[in-house]
C-alpha cells in the first residue's frame, strides 16, 4: 500500500511531542476526524527546511505529512508519520460569492486573522472541493451568487501576483 499524505491543522501539542491534529478533507472518502501523531520517529522540518521539534509547533498551525497506510482503531486514531513539515502559507478565510464563471470570484467578508482581503479570483486544484454543512460534496454548479464559501487555501507566488488554490471550500449559507 502507498503512503498517505495529510494537511492538517494542530489542535494540540501534547507534552510528549505527540501533536493532536484535524485533517484537511479533500474528497468525500477521505479521513474527518482528529488524530493523534506520534512524532518519536518523525522527521520534522519548517518552511525553511530546518529541522524542527513538535514542541516548537502551535496550536491553529497548518502541516503537511506523510505516513504509511496503518492506522490504529483507537479514538482519535494514532499515526506515525515519516516525514512532517510546517506548511505555510496556509490561509482560512470566509468569503461571499460574487460571480461565477470559469473562476469564482468572492470577497473576503472574515480573513480569520489571515492575510486575504478584498475581492479575490479562487482556482481550484484539479478539481473544486467544495462542501455543504454535512460535508456532502457540490459541484461548482451548486454554487449561488452570495453564498458564503469557508475557504482553506494557499497562496502561490509563480507570479509577479498571488494565486490563491483552494484545498477546500465549504458552503455555509
Amino acid at each position: 500500500m502507498e503512503d498517505l499524505t495529510y494537511h492538517a491543522k494542530v489542535l494540540k501539542v501534547n507534552e510528549n511531542g505527540s501533536i493532536l491534529v484535524q485533517p484537511i478533507v479533500f474528497k468525500e472518502e477521505d479521513y474527518q476526524d482528529e488524530m493523534l501523531l506520534h512524532t518519536g520517529y518523525t522527521k520534522m522540518y519548517d518552511r525553511f527546511g530546518n529541522k524542527l521539534d513538535a514542541k516548537s509547533l502551535r496550536k491553529d498551525q497548518w502541516i503537511k505529512f506523510i505516513t504509511g497506510p496503518q492506522m490504529t482503531m483507537s479514538l482519535p486514531p494514532q499515526l506515525n508519520p515519516t516525514v512532517l513539515y510546517e506548511h505555510i502559507p496556509m490561509l482560512q478565510f470566509k468569503a461571499e460569492v460574487l460571480k461565477i464563471k470559469d473562476k469564482i470570484s468572492v470577497k473576503v467578508v472574515d480573513d480569520y486573522g489571515s492575510f486575504a482581503h478584498g475581492k479575490l479570483k479562487l482556482n481550484f486544484f484539479d478539481k473544486p472541493v467544495l462542501f455543504n454543512e454535512d460535508n456532502e460534496a457540490l459541484k461548482i454548479s451548486d454554487l449561488e451568487e452570495g453564498d458564503t464559501l469557508d475557504i482553506c487555501a494557499i497562496v502561490s507566488f509563480f507570479t509577479h501576483l498571488p494565486l490563491i488554490e483552494i484545498y477546500r471550500a465549504e458552503v455555509v449559507s
